[in-house]
């Protein structure tokens, strides 16, 4: 049975690299402030359809998908931690 350690060294060393980049580039506080703007700029936890606007609703869902895109290469692929991080940014 693969482990998690297992799962991470079978990535190619591409990949490794890119998620560290990402860690890197939003670790202490400045990475922080920008992250809580762009949560805040793509309405992570707002709906993004627009009643009879599909383009609107299209382009709501792809700042959204920036966001997402972000927290997925930081590793933050735990549905609970990620909410919870998500709720943290929300309330300040």
């Amino acid at each position: 049975m693969k482990t998690a350690v297992d799962t991470i060294r079978s990535l190619p060393k591409r990949v490794l690299r890119l998620r560290a980049a990402y860690q890197e580039c939003f670790k202490g506080v400045a990475g922080e402030t920008v992250l809580r703007d762009l949560y805040k700029f793509c309405n992570v936890m707002q709906p993004t359809h627009v009643v009879g606007n599909e383009y609107e609703t299209a382009y709501n869902e792809g700042k959204r998908r920036v966001f997402l895109r972000i927290f997925h290469e930081m590793k933050v692929h735990d549905e609970r931690k990620m909410l919870k991080q998500l709720e943290e940014m929300r309330d300040e």
